[in-house]
């Protein structure tokens, strides 16, 4: 006797059902009632986690100085000015502010660095994501990691 189906629909429907039986049960398997009970949850919750609490965080602006860049760029002038502010736990504030004081030509440094070492492409991205990332990086290198975020009060770039 010869078995022959004439309709591929039926076909088509029993593949994706056969290979949903057969892979079944595979995977790993969790505990219920650890996924499901509230109380569980909650004794993991870190309650003290101040990580990520605004009110646990200043900004400090770097110097004055580390303002503004003008650089050259495939023929053209290019004028970048910003303020540029780093986001710090509370408790190392002061500390912070001497390390500002102190090493000013080196965050002057690292800053332009960064600057003129980006792409028309990073520098003109409306959230500056690339960038905060790069400068967060640089000023950890000189300042240390207690810096958290890195924060442009203003931005701006000009062709000249």
């Amino acid at each position: 006797m010869r078995f022959v189906i004439e309709d591929h629909r039926y076909l088509m429907t029993m593949i994706p059902v056969f290979t949903l039986f057969f892979f079944a049960g595979c995977g790993p398997n969790y505990d219920e009632d650890q996924i499901l009970d509230p109380l569980k949850l909650v004794q993991k919750f870190d309650a003290n986690a101040s990580n990520q609490d605004p009110a646990e965080f200043v900004e400090i602006k770097l110097h004055p100085t580390i303002d503004n860049a003008i650089y050259e760029r495939s023929g053209a002038t290019i004028d970048i000015r910003f303020q540029v502010y780093i986001v710090v736990p509370k408790t190392g504030e002061k500390i912070m502010e001497e390390e500002i004081s102190n090493q000013r030509d080196n965050l002057i440094a690292a800053v332009s660095k960064v600057i003129i070492e980006s792409d028309m492409e990073v520098l003109s991205d409306p959230a500056l994501v690339l960038l905060k990332s790069r400068l967060r990086e640089a000023l950890r290198k000189e300042l240390g990691d207690e810096i958290h975020d890195v924060v442009f009060a203003q931005y701006s770039i000009d062709f000249i």
